[in-house]
């Protein structure tokens, strides 16, 4: 499987203006190649070579980040590459799981493990930790005012943040809280979370397009007030902008994210995840189907040094196809 070049995968922005923000496949001839179209649910596909060829019946996704390759289904089925790995197995939910966060297992640095363990998180509050994830804490059996639709870790992935629909956020391990849209106003739910390079921030995203900002996180623009063909549903950032993702491919830059291209048009199903990272071959090895070379991307990031023109953006459908928007 192809993946991009992490650097992470997520006061308050009430201006409600859209700032270097381009959309759809206006822009494709401009910068943009032709994306390319995978699918992470299916190991044969992919060594077959038959990018997105996800075949009829494929598990429903709800989560996947780039970077890791990992997809996870609302029952708990975790993916790796296109194979099932560890994961709920079956274990019975309280509620579904809404998103899945790599980490560092316990004992390991990051440059022996990095995001060899992750987080699953259920819409309940619940948080299970696997392959010797740290468990920080959780929402689980508490009282919630709505239900959690996001998990995003930090940097050092010694702690991660969940949002909630209201725009509640819980901040566990070394996650700091830095505020959240809980008791205020809001025109639509929350959809999604991402936080910034340096731990201290992070992004709320809604499903009509408005963008809150916390802590160090810059506010850059938002789709809110702005027609839309389809509602957001999701946010990766970089070190000085964002990308947004609706549910029927548009994606929408912000700041010093380039718009690469979009998904409209080109898929079956709707979006359910955006990761980002920076386009960069592979130091030695192959990948599935022998691919020698291969991109890595994360939902949120981890902080390299790239131009701002790097980065690029991973859309994922929730019946697994996966479109990596290039730039030339």
């Amino acid at each position: 499987m192809k993946r991009l070049q992490p650097w992470r995968v997520l006061g308050i922005g009430l201006m409600m203006i859209s700032i270097g923000v381009v959309s759809a496949p206006a822009m494709q001839a401009g910068g943009a190649v032709a994306p390319q179209l995978q699918c992470i649910t299916s190991a044969k596909a992919m060594d077959l070579g038959l990018l997105g060829a996800c075949p009829t019946g494929s598990p429903i996704i709800v989560g996947f980040d780039g970077a890791s390759g990992l997809a996870v289904t609302g029952t708990g089925t975790v993916y790796t590459d296109g194979i099932q790995t560890q994961g709920m197995n079956g274990h019975p939910l309280v509620a579904p799981i809404i998103g899945i966060a790599p980490t560092t297992p316990i004992g390991l640095a990051p440059s022996e493990g990095r995001f060899s363990a992750y987080w699953l998180a259920a819409s309940d509050g619940g948080v299970f930790s696997f392959r010797r994830a740290p468990f920080y804490g959780s929402m689980g059996g508490q009282h919630l005012n709505a239900p959690i639709v996001g998990i995003a870790s930090t940097d050092d992935n010694h702690g991660y943040w969940l949002a909630a629909s209201d725009g509640g956020v819980f901040a566990f391990g070394d996650a700091s809280f830095y505020g959240s849209m809980a008791g205020r106003h809001l025109n639509a739910p929350i959809v999604g979370i991402a936080s910034t390079p340096d731990e201290k921030g992070y992004y709320l995203v809604s499903s009509d397009g408005g963008v809150f900002a916390f802590g160090d996180a810059g506010f850059y623009g938002s789709m809110a007030g702005q027609h839309l063909n389809a509602p957001i549903t999701g946010i990766a950032s970089i070190p000085s902008g964002y990308f947004l993702a609706g549910s029927d491919g548009g994606v929408f830059a912000f700041g010093e994210a380039v718009f690469s291209g979009s998904g409209v048009g080109l898929l079956n199903a709707p979006v359910v995840s955006i990761s980002t990272g920076v386009e960069a071959e592979a130091t030695g090895g192959t990948g599935p189907g022998g691919q020698s070379g291969h991109r890595q991307a994360r939902s949120g990031a981890r902080a390299i040094s790239a131009p701002p023109q790097s980065w690029i953006a991973q859309i994922t459908t929730s019946t697994g196809d996966s479109l990596i928007l290039l730039l030339n």
